[in-house]
């Protein structure tokens, strides 16, 4: 869906002749406007348009299904950042297998869907924290698993999505798991099926799903206990920017900052059953 933003005012000014002559590179339009120099940030307005990718995970980032309008707080950071920049604001879908490699081939601006700030992924973009994240557990009700100590062992199976921080955060911190991975479908957040069907003994979801996932499958829970509140292996929630580009990072830097009350506020309104269980 392409949503139209108003500019700021942030245009470049041109026309004096006394002017210095801009740099090459093509980033005058971006410092004439006092925004940092940046490659990505002077192509982004030569285009028009920010393209911003997104793959649905509340809290961060919800979809209504009937209009299929995005909501959540990740949404102020793509509005605000359009606006700024005086463009117009493209929202593309993503997977979160495919949003990284759409960054690094230019498919997409900024990868706005709730990544989680793995080392891997900071290896090939740059990343802009803005919230936290991290994991509960579902098991069969009848499962011994009740503790996290208990994960990382050999005779524990884990069902995991490939291509998702959620598998590589896991993956480093549970090494000796077993693990059994597929590629997750259109809205599915949690690889519960596995579970149910005995295929893994053990899926990873987002902390902030608990309540709803207790309810939604009666046969499985959630544990640790307290993982709602005290989630395990906390991770950076990030945007992903292009790598190497110091002016557009400090530019989403800035944003971030001046959005940061906003954002936890946003969190807290979509982390509640009445959104959350929209999700998949």
């Amino acid at each position: 869906m392409l949503v139209a933003v108003l500019a700021l005012g942030f245009a470049a000014c041109g026309g004096d002749d006394d002017e210095p002559e801009a740099p090459a590179g093509g980033s005058s339009g971006s410092a004439a406007s006092g925004l940092p120099e940046s490659e990505a940030i002077s192509k982004i307005q030569d285009a028009g348009k920010l393209r911003v990718g997104v793959a649905v995970a509340l809290p961060w980032l919800g979809q209504d299904p009937e209009s299929e309008e995005y909501f959540g707080p990740a949404t102020l950071i793509a509005e605000s950042a359009a606006e700024k920049l005086g463009v117009e604001l493209e929202y593309v879908p993503e997977t979160f297998d495919t949003i990284v490699a759409s960054i690094q081939a230019d498919k997409i601006d900024i990868a706005n869907a709730a990544l989680y700030a793995t080392e891997e992924r900071k290896k090939v973009i740059d990343m802009v924290d803005w919230s936290i994240g991290g994991y509960c557990y579902l098991a069969k009700k009848d499962s011994p698993l009740t503790t996290t100590d208990q994960i990382n062992s050999p005779d524990v199976t884990m069902a995991n999505f490939v291509g998702t921080g959620t598998y590589e955060t896991t993956k480093a911190a549970y090494p000796e798991v077993k693990q059994v991975t597929r590629t997750a479908a259109a809205g599915e957040a949690v690889n519960a099926p596995e579970v149910e069907s005995g295929q893994a003994d053990v899926t990873p979801f987002d902390a902030a799903l608990a309540q709803v996932y207790a309810e939604r499958y009666p046969d499985l829970k959630v544990f640790p206990e307290d993982c709602f509140e005290n989630p395990d292996l906390p991770t950076p929630v990030a945007a992903g920017l292009p790598k190497g580009d110091a002016g557009f990072t400090q530019f989403m830097t800035d944003l971030v900052a001046e959005l940061q009350p906003q954002l936890d506020e946003q969190f807290a309104k979509f982390a509640t059953p009445e959104y959350l269980e929209q999700s998949g």
